[in-house]
This record gives structure tokens, C-alpha cells and sequence, in this order.
């Protein structure tokens, strides 16, 4: 009796399956080397310390003179320092008067630059825990005015010493 070949006939493709179970168990054996090793080995650690960037004013005073302005980095990264100088007039009692701000003409000291509207930079970055120079190279006088007391309010600001002269569009020079 001749066999059936026809295309309802019982049968598996030869040669098929022993291949696909060899590659599905090398497969498993791989990923179970790879995550033994990993164990074993404690994985892999990648380390990095964000950058805190801060600062603080230090302001001293001889009756009505700032006699120094300086500023620490309190920061965890290298930073540049730039400190904005806001005038303004206050009454007897402690409120803000609406007079025009007053003048204010300061003698720069070395390792600072100008900027614009009262804005000046320290041209070296500062080290964390390190301050800038003085800023005032002499004292800076005010004096009341019509009843009127000078306030003058020291506003700083740090950056990380990279990104200085794409973020305040400043170039740096010592």
C-alpha cells in the first residue's frame, strides 16, 4: 500500500524544532549568566552630584556708609558673582517714598566690572566657600535728603561658571 503525501497527511515538518529549541534555550541560559553576574558584581553604579548654586551678602556699615560688599559662594561648583545695587528713598516711619531713587556713585574696586543699570560682575569665578573683593573701593556715602532716608538694597546672583557667558550674555576677562 503506497502512503499518503497528499495535502491532508499527519505529520511534522522534519528538521524544524530541535533549532528552535536550541536557540530558546541558549537564549535562557545567556540572560540567566548576565543577571548572575550582575548580582554578583553589585550592578552597575553611576554617581553624580547636581549643581547647587547659591549665595550670600555680606555688607558692612560705618553710620550711613557701606564700607564693603562682598559675596560668598555658598555653592558646590566654581560660580560667577554679580551684584545689582537698588536704590531707593524711605520715609521717618519705614515706607517706601515715591521720590526718584537715589544716586548712586561708587569707586569700583579691582576684580570687579561694570554693567549696565548698576549691575557689576566679580571677572573670577568664585571657589565654593570663597568670597569676591570688595566691591566698594571707597565707602559709599548717602545722606538724607528732605526728610527722606537712603535705602540701598545689595542684590546678588551666582551662576555656574560654564554657562556665564551664554546666560548673562557677558564676557569674561580678568
Amino acid at each position: 500500500m503506497a502512503k499518503y503525501t497528499g495535502k491532508y497527511a499527519k505529520g511534522r515538518k522534519p528538521g524544524l524544532l530541535l533549532p528552535v529549541l536550541a536557540v530558546v534555550l541558549l537564549l535562557g541560559l545567556i540572560t540567566a549568566g548576565v543577571a548572575y553576574y550582575l548580582q554578583e558584581t553589585g550592578g552597575v553604579t553611576a554617581s553624580y552630584q547636581l549643581a547647587q548654586v547659591s549665595c550670600k551678602i555680606d555688607e558692612s556699615f560705618t553710620g550711613m556708609e557701606k564700607t564693603s560688599i562682598t559675596v560668598k559662594n555658598t555653592s558646590n561648583v566654581p560660580a560667577y558673582i554679580r551684584v545689582r545695587l537698588v536704590g531707593y528713598w524711605e520715609t521717618p516711619s519705614g515706607k517706601i517714598a515715591g521720590q526718584s531713587s537715589p544716586k548712586l556713585t561708587i569707586t569700583l574696586a579691582t576684580g570687579w566690572k561694570a554693567l549696565e543699570n548698576d549691575t557689576w560682575l566679580y571677572t573670577t569665578p568664585v571657589d565654593p566657600g570663597a568670597s569676591t573683593g570688595n566691591l566698594l573701593g571707597a565707602p559709599l556715602a548717602l545722606e538724607a535728603e528732605d526728610g527722606y532716608i537712603p535705602v540701598v538694597k545689595v542684590l546678588a546672583e551666582a551662576i555656574q561658571e560654564n554657562v556665564v557667558t551664554d546666560a548673562w550674555d557677558v564676557t569674561v576677562t580678568p
